[in-house]
Protein backbone atom coordinates (compact mmCIF):
# COMPACT_ATOMS: atom_id res chain seq x y z
CA UNK A 1 0.00 0.00 0.00
CA UNK A 2 2.88 2.10 0.77
CA UNK A 3 4.79 1.43 -2.75
CA UNK A 4 1.07 2.24 -4.35
CA UNK A 5 0.93 5.76 -2.68
CA UNK A 6 4.93 6.73 -3.31
CA UNK A 7 4.03 5.89 -6.92
CA UNK A 8 1.04 7.76 -7.04
CA UNK A 9 2.95 10.84 -5.34
CA UNK A 10 5.81 10.31 -7.74
CA UNK A 11 3.80 10.38 -10.70
CA UNK A 12 1.80 13.66 -9.34
CA UNK A 13 5.08 15.55 -8.80
CA UNK A 14 4.95 15.20 -5.66
CA UNK A 15 8.39 14.46 -3.77
CA UNK A 16 8.88 11.17 -2.07
CA UNK A 17 7.95 10.69 1.57
CA UNK A 18 11.60 10.84 3.47
CA UNK A 19 12.20 7.26 5.42
CA UNK A 20 11.74 7.88 8.89
CA UNK A 21 14.28 8.96 11.36
CA UNK A 22 16.54 6.40 13.00
CA UNK A 23 15.58 6.59 16.82
CA UNK A 24 17.89 8.93 18.50
CA UNK A 25 18.88 7.86 22.20
CA UNK A 26 17.60 10.03 25.04
CA UNK A 27 19.96 12.39 26.41
CA UNK A 28 19.68 12.35 30.66
CA UNK A 29 17.69 15.44 31.70
CA UNK A 30 20.30 18.38 33.56
CA UNK A 31 20.12 18.38 37.08
CA UNK A 32 18.18 20.29 38.62
CA UNK A 33 20.11 23.48 39.73
CA UNK A 34 20.35 23.34 43.78
CA UNK A 35 18.20 25.84 45.63
CA UNK A 36 18.73 28.20 48.34
CA UNK A 37 15.98 28.38 50.58
CA UNK A 38 16.63 31.62 51.97
CA UNK A 39 12.70 32.51 53.19
CA UNK A 40 12.59 33.93 56.43
CA UNK A 41 10.91 31.42 58.90
CA UNK A 42 7.51 31.79 59.97
CA UNK A 43 7.11 31.59 63.95
CA UNK A 44 4.84 28.42 64.20
CA UNK A 45 0.34 29.17 63.39
CA UNK A 46 1.01 32.13 61.60
CA UNK A 47 0.10 32.60 58.34
CA UNK A 48 0.45 36.40 57.92
CA UNK A 49 3.03 38.87 58.69
CA UNK A 50 1.38 42.09 58.87
CA UNK A 51 2.49 45.54 59.84
CA UNK A 52 0.89 48.67 60.51
CA UNK A 53 3.08 52.18 60.52
CA UNK A 54 1.93 53.30 63.63
CA UNK A 55 2.45 49.90 65.43
CA UNK A 56 6.05 49.43 63.97
CA UNK A 57 8.69 48.76 67.32
CA UNK A 58 11.35 51.31 66.35
CA UNK A 59 15.20 51.10 68.03
CA UNK A 60 18.36 52.48 67.08
CA UNK A 61 20.13 51.34 64.41
CA UNK A 62 23.17 49.32 64.66
CA UNK A 63 26.66 50.68 65.78
CA UNK A 64 28.28 51.77 61.93
CA UNK A 65 27.70 54.96 59.61
CA UNK A 66 24.09 54.64 60.18
CA UNK A 67 24.58 55.68 64.62
CA UNK A 68 24.93 58.79 65.32
CA UNK A 69 22.30 60.06 62.57
CA UNK A 70 19.18 60.31 64.42
CA UNK A 71 18.59 56.86 62.46
CA UNK A 72 16.11 54.28 64.06
CA UNK A 73 15.39 50.84 62.22
CA UNK A 74 12.32 48.47 62.81
CA UNK A 75 12.92 44.98 61.58
CA UNK A 76 9.62 43.64 59.32
CA UNK A 77 11.17 40.23 58.13
CA UNK A 78 13.34 37.81 58.57
CA UNK A 79 16.78 39.25 59.93
CA UNK A 80 19.44 41.57 58.07
CA UNK A 81 22.50 39.59 59.89
CA UNK A 82 20.90 35.53 58.57
CA UNK A 83 21.71 34.46 55.16
CA UNK A 84 17.86 35.16 54.20
CA UNK A 85 15.48 37.72 52.63
CA UNK A 86 14.93 40.52 55.00
CA UNK A 87 12.83 43.79 55.11
CA UNK A 88 13.36 46.43 57.65
CA UNK A 89 12.60 50.25 57.66
CA UNK A 90 14.84 52.72 58.45
CA UNK A 91 13.78 56.54 59.17
CA UNK A 92 15.78 59.77 60.33
CA UNK A 93 14.82 63.10 61.87
CA UNK A 94 17.36 64.90 60.75
CA UNK A 95 19.51 65.52 57.94
CA UNK A 96 21.93 63.37 57.05
CA UNK A 97 25.03 62.63 54.91
CA UNK A 98 25.90 58.49 54.58
CA UNK A 99 29.47 58.45 53.09
CA UNK A 100 30.68 56.32 49.90
CA UNK A 101 29.90 52.44 51.02
CA UNK A 102 29.18 49.33 49.42
CA UNK A 103 27.27 46.09 50.41
CA UNK A 104 27.82 42.25 49.66
CA UNK A 105 24.43 41.99 47.58
CA UNK A 106 21.79 44.25 45.63
CA UNK A 107 20.28 46.58 48.00
CA UNK A 108 16.31 47.22 47.17
CA UNK A 109 14.81 50.46 48.26
CA UNK A 110 11.40 52.16 48.03
CA UNK A 111 11.55 55.64 49.64
CA UNK A 112 8.15 55.69 51.79
CA UNK A 113 8.86 59.63 53.47
CA UNK A 114 10.73 62.60 52.77
CA UNK A 115 13.61 62.42 50.04
CA UNK A 116 16.65 61.15 49.63
CA UNK A 117 19.52 61.53 47.34
CA UNK A 118 21.75 58.79 45.88
CA UNK A 119 25.04 59.40 44.15
CA UNK A 120 27.93 57.08 42.87
CA UNK A 121 31.69 57.14 44.01
CA UNK A 122 34.14 57.20 46.18
CA UNK A 123 33.14 60.91 47.23
CA UNK A 124 30.28 62.95 48.19
CA UNK A 125 29.06 64.84 45.32
CA UNK A 126 25.57 66.41 46.36
CA UNK A 127 26.02 67.39 42.72
CA UNK A 128 25.93 64.00 40.99
CA UNK A 129 23.03 62.56 42.75
CA UNK A 130 19.45 61.51 41.90
CA UNK A 131 16.93 62.85 44.17
CA UNK A 132 13.95 60.34 44.95
CA UNK A 133 10.38 60.79 46.24
CA UNK A 134 8.12 59.15 48.08
CA UNK A 135 6.69 56.12 46.27
CA UNK A 136 10.25 56.19 44.76
CA UNK A 137 11.93 52.36 44.14
CA UNK A 138 15.65 51.69 43.08
CA UNK A 139 18.09 49.12 43.53
CA UNK A 140 21.97 49.40 44.09
CA UNK A 141 23.66 46.81 42.47
CA UNK A 142 26.15 45.18 45.08
CA UNK A 143 29.78 46.06 45.61
CA UNK A 144 29.14 49.28 43.83
CA UNK A 145 30.25 52.45 45.77
CA UNK A 146 27.30 54.97 46.76
CA UNK A 147 26.81 57.50 48.94
CA UNK A 148 23.24 58.90 50.58
CA UNK A 149 22.03 62.09 51.84
CA UNK A 150 18.84 63.83 52.65
CA UNK A 151 18.02 67.46 54.06
CA UNK A 152 14.85 65.89 55.42
CA UNK A 153 13.44 63.04 57.36
CA UNK A 154 12.95 60.47 55.90
CA UNK A 155 11.50 57.04 55.83
CA UNK A 156 12.57 54.33 53.77
CA UNK A 157 12.17 50.76 53.32
CA UNK A 158 15.02 48.23 52.24
CA UNK A 159 14.56 44.49 51.38
CA UNK A 160 17.96 42.34 50.30
CA UNK A 161 19.56 39.17 51.18
CA UNK A 162 21.48 38.93 54.33
CA UNK A 163 23.67 39.12 55.88
CA UNK A 164 23.29 42.89 55.62
CA UNK A 165 26.38 44.80 55.80
CA UNK A 166 27.55 48.59 55.06
CA UNK A 167 30.89 48.22 53.98
CA UNK A 168 32.49 51.99 54.24
CA UNK A 169 34.55 53.07 51.53
CA UNK A 170 37.11 54.99 53.67
CA UNK A 171 37.00 53.17 57.01
CA UNK A 172 39.51 55.63 58.81
CA UNK A 173 37.00 58.60 58.22
CA UNK A 174 33.94 56.87 60.23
Amino acid sequence: MRTLLLLSLVACGAPPEPPPAPAAAAEPAPAPAPTLDLEAAFPDGVKQIVHRPDELTWGPCPPGPLSGLGCQMAVLEGSPREPQIFTLRIKTDEPFVLPPHTHPRNERVTLLEGKVHVGFGDVVDKEASTEFAPGDYYVNRAETAHFVWSDDPMVLQITGIGPWKVDPVHPHEE
